[in-house]
């Protein structure tokens, strides 16, 4: 019986953590700028730097250096926030 308790809670956590939240940023992506999967793809970003700043965990050479790269990857999509794709094709919307 224990067990099955455990893997409720182990659901719950899935679908509150994952599943909703991807399937509701997707839906959402569907009908706003693409320049939204930026904070969706940084989610990573700065959960690394929250729980290094608020849970204590140390971030070690190695994991800093793979976080920059993603940082600074973010950098040339919010430079493009607000200007229009150049295409030979008119945006239908």
């Amino acid at each position: 019986m224990r067990r099955l308790a455990l893997w409720r809670h182990f659901t719950v956590v899935a679908v509150a953590g994952s599943a909703l939240p991807f399937t509701l940023l997707g839906r959402g992506e569907q009908h706003v700028s693409s320049l939204t999967s930026v904070p969706n793809a940084s989610t990573p970003l700065f959960a690394a730097l929250f729980v290094a700043a608020f849970l204590g965990e140390r971030l070690r050479a190695f994991q800093i250096a793979g976080l920059l790269p993603g940082f600074v990857g973010m950098g040339p999509s919010r430079r493009s926030e607000g200007r229009r794709p150049s295409c030979c094709c008119p945006s239908p919307w």
